[in-house]
């Protein structure tokens, strides 16, 4: 990938992580940066490209990370508490979940940006349920409940517990709702 449109994938996604896609420019872009709109436009003609590369590198990077934890030696429980960690790092860096934040203002994205958003949200379940579906095959204490239930409960959980602890600049409610989470599903 070109250099400059690197930089603007990361310098867009940290200020999504920070704003929401609608309090992103292409003028914060140029400003961060140091290049002219017009060079913004060469890479991504409208916002909506820039949102669906976004959507990408999210999947690509976070995904790619969920699916080694899920396919780790790490038992279910463990492979949950450090996927919860990631969401953990987000609320100190201030960095929310693009996803949970373009889910947020999805009435402004266009159709097929929509559709890419569902998307990735489903995909990031299916590797979530893979977790459930191994501690139901385990010995010993199951989790209650359906694997994909349980596992769009705990993506629910993450984005809703890190936008709180966000809010009341605490990570006491992060910490706390995933522990009894954890415990409710697996104990």
């Amino acid at each position: 990938m070109n250099e400059t449109k690197e930089k603007l994938l990361d310098c867009a996604f940290s200020l999504v992580q920070q704003r929401g896609v609608n309090a992103v420019s292409y003028q914060d872009l140029s400003d961060r940066i140091g290049i002219k709109k017009a060079s913004i436009h060469y890479h991504f003609p409208k916002k909506e490209d820039l949102i669906l590369s976004l959507l990408d590198r999210c999947q690509n990077n976070y995904g790619a990370e969920y699916e080694s934890i899920a396919n780790s030696k790490d038992k279910p429980k463990v492979k949950l508490e450090r996927i919860a960690q990631i969401y953990r790092l987000g609320v100190l860096e201030n960095k929310l979940c693009v996803i949970a934040m373009l889910s947020s203002e999805k009435d402004s994205l266009e159709p097929e940006t929509q559709n890419h958003l569902a998307q990735a949200i489903e995909e990031t379940i299916c590797i979530f349920e893979k977790i459930f579906i191994q501690a139901k095959r385990e010995k010993g204490k199951q989790p209650r409940g359906p694997s994909k239930v349980l596992a769009r409960t705990f993506f629910h959980l993450l984005i809703g517990s890190q936008i709180m602890a966000r809010s009341s600049n605490t990570l006491e409610s992060f910490d706390s709702s995933i522990a009894f989470f954890l415990k409710t599903v697996f104990d």
